[in-house]
């Protein structure tokens, strides 16, 4: 393979990569229980977010989200 074949492969693959990644966020710092529901750990994103984040409260109960883990 050649050297531009594959520069141009990894700029493909850093594309795919960040457009899949554009919806994701990342939290840390959380804890989080071992056998913890999907609503659980949703309910403790969002108090975190309100708490933490200073962001209002009616504006994060709004926020969907699709996953959560």
């Amino acid at each position: 393979m050649s050297k531009k074949t594959n520069d141009r492969l990894q700029e493909y693959v850093t594309y795919l990569q960040s457009h899949s990644m554009r919806n994701n966020l990342m939290f840390s710092g959380i804890p989080e229980a071992t056998s913890e529901s999907q609503e659980d750990a949703e309910t403790k994103l969002r108090g975190f977010i309100h708490e933490k984040l200073k962001i209002a409260k009616d504006i994060v109960d709004k926020i969907s989200f699709k996953r959560l883990h």
